[in-house]
């Protein structure tokens, strides 16, 4: 093992970069914000990871499945996803919840680089490399966003596309572009498809390594490192600030497992691009305060909230080391920039919690919301992935139920009726699945309790009247 290790170390001296990076200087005392970008890159990894997984299951058409003609291709195969690949909808939830906290954790972490100061000289390109983070973060929540073609990411992302037709001169050209037409159509799956997976994770690798890269050259900005400041205590990375990065990792890996088990991502009704129910739309939650915002002006001065405000954000960002200057990086001697970047802070969070709080109509959580859950659409994909293993043809066919068509779950079994049609309160499958039947175990058997949301599915089936397509 020895020899295979110094021969690969020869030729690619990572032996001696390894060792350089364990050993490099960090201040001795750090705080756990100082490893808000490591978490991230944790993040990003995961999405990489589940991203690869979920698309080897994920069709990215619009076309209408054959079997049930009103659901697309995408929009049935994040159902096989959730219900019939083993572990699909742990899977989809740790993609879905490790977007949002990314979006979290990058903010966060440039605010505190904001407050230390750390953008200054000689870090500019660091911090450019950061503002680049997070605007291509934003981008790949935002196409991720439509791939499960339901109501709710097909009318968001109309919404959103829309407000490219603002931008002065390329405005129509940029709509239609992201588009593919003058609406959202299949075109626009295909193309929010090839960025998310393609283009915008290479552009996140290369500025990832572009930031990691500079910090490591640089080492961790100290905050008393201004002029006739005295210089920090420094240790070697490892063992010690090692550690700390990794609770930090672990941390927000515990949170992102809690909100994957305990909150299942969101999926409403099939995208319909008519609307015939009316639905409206909803913005991602990071863009409530535009949706905000937008409310307090008059409807020609559009442009100002969708473009000329958000473009001016982002030219203060990169311009921030350049304008500031000084070489003091305590919050105490930058007292106008921390004032300007605390009244912009508080604004946005006051307008996204407007947007929550004025939203016209809740968000839904699940397939809960479709208006006429149906056997096949709905209840079918449950069973199939957690019952029929014994209660199916192949599985046993326990008590003589057989749970893989909609008669077989109609006719019950020996012991009677599995389903009483309007009422979930009788019927044994909605009472075995909520473990309120004595002397039956939990089902599925030795796999724990359904995911809540799935066991809401199967109750409104029931109590709409159980039936079939």
């Amino acid at each position: 093992m020895n020899g295979i290790v110094k021969w690969f170390d020869e030729r690619t001296g990572w032996a001696k970069g390894i060792q350089e990076y364990m050993v490099h200087p960090v201040p001795r005392l750090v705080s756990p914000l100082d490893f808000l970008g490591v978490a991230a890159l944790f993040l990003f990894i995961n999405q990489a990871v589940t991203g690869i997984f979920l698309a080897m299951f994920y069709v990215p058409s619009a076309a209408s499945y054959a079997p049930h003609p009103s659901l697309s291709m995408a929009y049935e195969s994040i159902l096989f996803i959730m219900y019939k690949v083993p572990l699909g909808w742990v899977v989809r939830d740790l993609h879905f919840w490790g977007a949002n906290l990314m979006v979290i954790i990058v903010v966060t972490h440039m605010l505190r680089v904001f407050y230390e100061g750390a953008y200054k000289k000689p870090r500019e390109v660091t911090w450019w490399a950061g503002v680049g983070l997070i605007l291509i973060t934003l981008a790949l929540a935002f196409t991720g966003y439509l791939l499960p073609w339901d109501q709710q990411s097909f009318w968001a992302t109309a919404v959103g596309t829309a407000m490219f037709k603002f931008a002065p001169f390329l405005g129509h050209w940029l709509m239609t572009l992201f588009q593919g037409a003058e609406f959202t159509n299949s075109l626009t799956l295909t193309r929010f498809y090839s960025l998310h997976m393609l283009l915008l994770p290479a552009l996140l690798v290369l500025l990832f390594a572009v930031h990691f890269t500079m910090v490591l050259k640089q080492g961790m900005s100290f905050i008393e490192e201004g002029e006739g400041a005295p210089k920090q205590k420094t240790v070697p990375f490892y063992p010690y600030t090692a550690f700390q990065m990794n609770i930090v990792v672990l941390a927000t890996a515990a949170v992102l497992l809690f909100m994957a088990a305990e909150y299942l991502a969101p999926l409403v009704a099939p995208a319909d691009p008519l609307n015939k129910a009316m639905y409206v739309p909803i913005p991602l939650w990071y863009f409530f305060w535009v949706y905000q915002f937008l409310k307090f002006i008059p409807y020609y001065l559009d442009p100002v909230g969708i473009i000329v405000i958000p473009g001016i954000a982002v030219l203060a960002l990169l311009a921030l080391p350049l304008l500031d200057r000084g070489t003091h990086r305590e919050a105490s001697r930058r007292k106008p920039i921390i004032a300007a970047g605390g009244l912009a802070v508080a604004a946005l969070v006051w307008l996204t919690y407007l947007g929550f709080v004025t939203v016209p109509t809740p968000l839904p959580s699940t397939l809960e919301a479709q208006a006429h859950p149906t056997f096949s659409g709905t209840v079918e994909p449950i069973l199939s992935g957690n019952c029929v293993s014994c209660h199916g043809p192949t599985g046993g066919n326990m008590a003589g139920q057989d749970f893989t068509t909609y008669a077989g779950v109609m006719k019950g079994g020996n012991a009677g009726k599995v389903v009483v049609p309007g009422k979930p309160d009788q019927s044994k499958l909605v009472l075995v699945l909520t473990g309120k039947v004595s002397g039956v175990p939990s089902m599925p058997l030795g796999r724990g309790a359904l995911p809540s949301a799935w066991i809401q599915d199967v109750a409104k089936w029931v109590q709409l009247g159980a039936k079939n397509d």
